[in-house]
């Protein structure tokens, strides 16, 4: 794995810049965590650093090479999963098999194994649209990891949901990405989900979105949101918004 570096990323949407100045440096096998309150620009930040987006100034690249001129190096995780509804949970998750041209067998292996490790097992022939939100985000996530791709940008995927739900959900991603280690950037407004997630918390001020100061969480894995640790780790959070804010 290469890193991913942003360099003076400025985009706008008309006459008004929505991310300026925006640099930043996520080294391999990271979970790097950034944190800003909505409204910032995360989204618009989230879709340059994957590609999907070209910026007007500055540059994303992956190993020196630009991220979007790249196959297979991104995938991308939505805020409501966009699963395509008229395939069922196990064909979403092997859309990115197919594109690969991976054997069926093999696909569908790989499959059955994805939809265990986030709770789907028996799910797989219903359609988005017979199952729940929550569900619904488990299935994008096993979709991601079933890409080949050694980034995951995650933009607020569990941010709809409710808490026990989004607490199952963080369990699932990192017993997953424990297995793999691949860097995974993920975005959210919440500052425990940072906290019990990362391996390092950077700030987003804005709009125009901007980064601040990063920190890194000196806690070690499985963390929980009441654990005493991580309670102490809360002000130096708020701090790093207000920091960004000012």
């Amino acid at each position: 794995m290469e890193t991913l570096v942003a360099t003076g990323l400025r985009f706008a949407y008309g006459e008004e810049w929505v991310v300026d100045g925006f640099d930043l440096r996520v080294e391999p096998g990271e979970m790097l965590c950034l944190v800003g309150r909505t409204g910032v620009g995360k989204t618009t930040v989230a879709k340059l650093l994957a590609g999907i987006l070209n910026p007007d100034e500055g540059s994303v690249s992956y190993g020196g090479e630009p991220v979007a001129g790249l196959r297979d190096v991104v995938s991308f995780v939505f805020q409501q999963g966009s699963l395509l509804p008229w395939r069922t949970v196990a064909d979403n998750v092997a859309l990115a098999l197919e594109l690969d041209r991976v054997p069926r067998a093999e696909r569908r292996r790989r499959v059955d194994e994805l939809l265990r490790k986030v709770g789907l097992d028996g799910y797989g022939d219903f359609l988005p649209s017979q199952v729940s939100g929550g569900m619904r985000q488990r299935a994008a996530v096993a979709r991601a990891f079933a890409s080949p791709a050694p980034i995951l940008i995650m933009d607020e995927p569990f941010g709809a949901l409710d808490v026990q739900t989004r607490f199952r959900l963080e369990e699932e991603l990192l017993r997953l990405w424990e297995q793999d280690r691949r860097t995974i950037v993920f975005f959210t407004n919440d500052h425990d989900e940072a906290l019990v997630l990362g391996d390092r918390i950077v700030g987003i001020g804005g709009p125009p979105a901007h980064p601040g100061q990063a920190m890194r969480v000196p806690l070690q894995r499985p963390r929980s949101n009441l654990d005493a640790g991580l309670v102490a780790l809360r002000p130096d959070v708020r701090a790093l918004l207000m920091a960004v804010a000012a």
